[in-house]
């Protein structure tokens, strides 16, 4: 191909030109200073928004999201499960109990109210006692103070005995030496006054010890 050639005198006058040519500095300074003062700069530059999640450190979008799990776990709930079953140290004894010959019943009396109330012991024993102790225990600390007590059995065949002990009134029979108690169904009974209200029964306790034929014997349990 032919190599293509500008006329050598056009090539010269530009060259002559271009070398002669010198930037007028000052003048592009001011106009472009002019430039700015009419607001017609660099327009400014809008910077990237991040979603807000990326922005965090990762430290704290692990707590964020760990917040969030449990917002929705207090908002949902537990599965659902059975209901837990308290310690058995902290279930009440039975009203009704039975050690060897002994059979009893603890109950409130239908007569108490809401200043007095009576707790009764129902023992039934099949074969006669020579040796008995019934403690009869109503929690409820010094507002609780005895008003009686009283048994079918005669009562010089006991000693009884009324005491505060450990927040608890006591009432304690106990049967004399040469005494027995009969086969059969006897009742003891305590009264009290107590602080105004209705009291919790199953907090109270009775404690049996006796001595049969078949040996000793002893039962602990509750008031309804």
């Amino acid at each position: 191909m032919a190599e293509r050639t500008e006329p050598s005198g056009v090539t010269g006058a530009l060259r002559e030109a271009a070398g002669a040519h010198r930037p007028d500095r000052e003048r592009m300074r001011a106009r472009v200073s002019a430039g700015i003062a009419d607001g017609g700069g660099l327009p400014e530059r809008t910077p990237r928004r991040v979603p807000w999640p990326a922005a965090l450190p990762a430290r704290a979008r692990a707590v964020g999201a760990a917040a969030v799990l449990a917002v929705a776990v207090a908002w949902w709930g537990p599965a659902a499960g059975p209901d837990p079953v308290p310690p058995a140290g902290e279930a009440p004894p039975p009203a009704a109990v039975t050690a060897g010959p002994l059979s009893a019943l603890g109950e409130v009396d239908p007569g108490s109210h809401a200043f007095w109330s009576q707790s009764n012991v129902t023992v039934r024993t099949a074969e006669p006692l020579t040796a008995f102790t019934l403690e009869l225990r109503v929690t409820g600390g010094e507002g609780v103070r005895s008003t009686g007590a009283w048994r079918t059995l005669p009562g010089e065949d006991f000693e009884l005995t009324v005491s505060q002990e450990a927040g608890q009134l006591v009432h304690r029979w106990e049967l004399r030496a040469g005494a027995e108690v009969p086969a059969g169904t006897h009742v003891f009974a305590a009264q009290y006054d107590h602080p105004a209200g209705e009291r919790e029964p199953e907090r109270d306790r009775y404690l049996l010890r006796a001595t049969g034929v078949g040996g000793p014997f002893s039962a602990e349990g509750a008031f309804r």
